[in-house]
């Protein structure tokens, strides 16, 4: 069997997935260091083309296009997007766009090559790829996926060992760390990643010592775009400005709902698994994530597309509401088409107070008690995001 290095020497387009998440990003940042275009292949989808497997050790799989006679259009990076909301697709990056991303992410972070990027998400997704395993490379820093019983234990045990430490965080990190103190003794940063918590729970995290800030970005827009870098109480509950002048957003009405359209110049340029584009360069994109912004421009996401407004509110604001039930936790809530709200939390301790939530929202939204659902979720899907339910 050829090796890795024989493997990206011979082969200009690399399609590269792995076990381990750690392995993964090594061995990616190595393929993007040698030359190669990357394409980052989620786990699940490692079978899913018709593609030729030219390198398995157990670990990390390479696969290249049967047909080499096809052109390459000029990218060094492209990843999948979750599926979260639709059907997978493939955005790539040339160079220029990521460097441009990295030095956003230096300012904001700050990274040193005495930091260290953690996160339990797979190396595959465009935040961990690029605010961690290509932000880190870029700086110097230390990058680690590990799991959150992991994070838990190195924060305990190593924090005190870096000038900083940046979490990528999830929900399941986030109730974890919801239970303790900042003894660290380091400059912890968790980027919540647009987690689903509300202002009151942002405001306890940083009573206890933790400097939790928000952040706004997809795949299609090289993972970021906005940030709180303010971190104050004006700011709070935000996903802040925009990391660069050259960003700005539109809310655009579509089925009656203010729906973000980005322009960047970091836009991805969307190919098909052969590796060639299938859409003009574009410097806009419409999401489907429902927003408003304040009096000053700051961006604060409200749901999705799928959402609606009951009594005009979105399901930001329902956190809001029920924020003193929750206190730190997190919650992914949905407001469905037929007027029900749907809540699914990560602690099942919260199922305690269904009771109290039903009350507060039946009350403030105008609808049933029975309206309002409140489950527990056992676990993180893709990406460890959640897969928005689909409701009839």
């Amino acid at each position: 069997m050829n090796s890795i290095e024989q493997v990206f020497a011979s082969n200009k387009l690399v399609y590269l997935t792995a076990t381990d998440q750690n392995i993964y990003a090594e061995v990616a940042m190595k393929a993007i260091k040698s030359g190669c275009q990357l394409i980052l292949l989620p786990d699940q989808l490692k079978d899913s083309f018709d593609l030729e497997n030219v390198y398995d050790d157990g670990v990390v799989s390479i696969q290249v296009r049967k047909d080499k006679a096809k052109l390459l259009d000029n990218f060094v990076l492209a990843m999948f997007t979750s599926g979260s909301t639709e059907d997978p697709k493939i955005y790539s990056f040339n160079a220029e766009k990521l460097e441009q991303t990295l030095s956003w992410y230096k300012k904001i972070y700050g990274v040193t090559d005495k930091s260290v990027i953690i996160t339990p998400m797979p190396t595959s997704y465009n935040f961990s790829f690029i605010a961690g395993v290509m932000n880190a490379a870029h700086n110097g820093a230390k990058y680690y996926h590990k799991n959150p019983e992991e994070i838990m234990e190195f924060l305990e045990n190593h924090a005190k060992e870096y000038d900083k430490v940046v979490i990528l965080a999830n929900p399941i990190i986030l109730d974890m760390l919801s239970e303790i103190d900042n003894t660290m003794g380091a400059n912890v940063l968790i980027d919540s990643g647009g987690a689903p918590l509300s202002t009151k729970a942002i405001k306890i995290f940083r009573s206890r010592g933790f400097d939790i800030r928000e952040g706004y970005g997809l795949t299609e827009t090289a993972s970021l775009t906005h940030f709180d870098a303010e971190g104050t109480d004006e700011s709070i509950g935000s996903v802040g400005f925009p990391v660069d002048k050259t960003i700005s957003v539109e809310l655009i009405e579509l089925d009656d709902k203010p729906m973000v359209k980005i322009i960047s110049p970091n836009i991805g340029r969307r190919i098909n698994i052969d590796g060639q584009f299938i859409e003009d360069e574009n410097a806009t994109y419409q999401t489907t994530d429902i927003a408003r912004l304040d009096k000053d421009g700051r961006l604060t996401l409200l749901g999705r597309s799928s959402d609606i407004a009951i009594n005009g509110m979105y399901p930001k604001d329902s956190m809001e509401l029920i924020s003193d039930i929750l206190m730190q936790k997190c919650v992914l809530m949905q407001h469905l088409p037929n007027s029900q709200v749907n809540m699914r939390f990560f602690d099942p301790d919260m199922l305690e107070h269904s009771d109290a939530i039903k009350s507060i929202l039946s009350e403030k939204l105008g609808i049933s008690k029975d309206d309002v659902i409140v489950e527990c979720i056992p676990g993180l899907l893709h990406s460890l995001k959640l897969q928005r339910k689909k409701h009839a």
